[in-house]
């Protein structure tokens, strides 16, 4: 059973800071895999422009450490907190190299799209960006997709990014291979 909603939003105000609505805020959901990476290199290559603001979003996934023993549990949450850490670190670097806008957001929720549709609420966000890693249509069935999510129920526009095809898992290429 799915457990109550909570979405931990500390320090995410309501307001879009100082941008003018003349401009976009543009939020990207990390997770710290290459198709993240993609995404924000996209962003802001691709899609910011002066004066536009870029936030980032890393969600710690209640539900990956619901169902586990209490050791397992803590060293599932170290990892997800040392992943946010270096996100901070290196995503900080790049706002200051490219003079932007914007802040790496850290929001603890029951799931990646709970937390992501939360900021999206509190920041006014007008474009989402998300990565998709790329597994085909099975692996995404059981598993679920995040993106797949937010294009149908985010209330802003959302841009998929693929990975590049080097990335995408070699199972994936030979089942789109064969069909």
């Amino acid at each position: 059973a799915k457990m109550a909603s909570l979405v931990e939003l500390d320090g995410i105000t309501d307001e879009a800071d100082d941008v003018s609505r003349s401009h976009t805020n543009i939020l990207v959901a990390v997770d710290g895999s290459p198709a993240a990476d993609e995404a924000v290199h996209k962003a802001f290559t691709r899609h910011y422009r002066d004066g536009d603001r870029i936030d980032l979003v890393y969600c710690l996934e209640k539900k990956k450490f619901a169902d586990v023993l209490p050791s397992e549990a803590a060293k599932r949450k170290e990892e997800m907190a040392a992943t946010a850490d270096r996100l901070k670190r290196k995503y900080d670097a790049l706002y200051k190299e490219r003079g932007a806008k914007g802040t790496f957001h850290c929001v603890s929720s029951w799931d990646a799209q709970e937390g992501i549709m939360a900021v999206i609420a509190k920041k006014n966000v007008d474009v989402l960006i998300v990565g998709t890693r790329g597994f085909g249509a099975v692996k995404s069935f059981f598993l679920g997709s995040v993106s797949k999510y937010l294009t149908q129920h985010a209330p802003c526009s959302v841009i998929v990014i693929k990975p590049p095809k080097s990335e995408v898992p070699a199972a994936h290429l030979a089942e789109v291979a064969a069909s």
